[in-house]
């Protein structure tokens, strides 16, 4: 899932959807980071913690 990259602080990030069409190139122009989510799993609680 596309994402935007907001500092939280000095070594923390908060990363925030950027939602559109699947197929539209332009929502990843806005998109900071790509969000790799396992399948089985159905969606995150806001503020759960992810690793790069």
């Amino acid at each position: 899932m596309p994402a935007r990259l907001i500092a939280r602080t000095s070594c923390s990030w908060q990363a925030e959807p950027v939602f559109g069409k699947s197929n539209l190139i332009f929502v990843l122009t806005r998109a900071d980071d790509l969000v790799r989510i396992p399948p089985v799993v159905t969606g995150l609680e806001a503020g759960s913690q992810l690793m790069k």
